[in-house]
């Protein structure tokens, strides 16, 4: 097997790391938004830390891939096989970025960094939330499993992918928790036509 360039490892890296300067670009006005409003509960210092690990690990990552520092670490593929792992990281990436702009632009003045809602807070139904009741964290995943598409090593690939898995895992079922107390049959009901993560097709039924 061919070792892979310093100029592959930058490139890829590169890649990679373009996934958080758009999530960042993406959520900026959302960000500004969210302080300016008054929201009702407390922020979760473990789901800070969550956040601030998954934050690193997507810088972190890309770095230890482009310097090469982790490379007996890195898969040992074929140059074609390298190439279209790439290639479907890239893939994944694009589809996941896109997710992550359309599921903010969606849910608007609701969304917030923590597991907590607004007195006047609507359940947001429409738009890409019709079909999965989690698709900023649909998003993530798919976005995250493209990095680790790109960055071809055991451990600088999946680590951002492993912090967030982490951190869906934990907040999901609280957010569920939270947000059925809140809206009560409506959120049921919304529950029963949506999927978490995945749209759920569901045939009607014949008369």
């Amino acid at each position: 097997m061919q070792q892979t360039t310093p100029t592959w490892r930058r490139a890829m890296a590169a890649t990679a790391l373009a996934a958080a300067v758009v999530q960042g670009i993406a959520r900026a006005p959302h960000a500004r938004d969210y302080t300016s409003q008054t929201w009702r509960g407390a922020p979760d210092p473990f789901d800070n830390a969550l956040l601030g690990a998954m934050g690193a690990a997507m810088i972190a990552g890309p770095a230890l891939y482009a310097t090469g520092s982790l490379r007996r670490l890195d898969y040992p593929l074929p140059p074609t096989g390298r190439r279209l792992l790439a290639a479907a990281g890239v893939a994944a990436q694009a589809a996941g970025l896109w997710l992550f702009h359309r599921s903010h632009a969606d849910l608007g003045r609701n969304w917030t960094p923590h597991v907590e809602l607004r007195d006047d807070q609507g359940l947001v139904t429409d738009g890409v939330y019709a079909r999965i009741r989690h698709p900023m964290y649909a998003s993530q995943l798919v976005t995250q499993a493209g990095v680790a598409c790109l960055l071809q090593n055991a451990v600088a690939g999946p680590a951002s992918f492993a912090a967030f898995l982490v951190l869906y895992l934990r907040r999901a079922p609280r957010e569920e928790s939270l947000m059925r107390a809140r809206f009560g049959p409506i959120r049921d009901e919304y529950a029963r036509r949506t999927g978490g993560v995945w749209p759920r097709f569901t045939r009607e039924r014949r008369a």
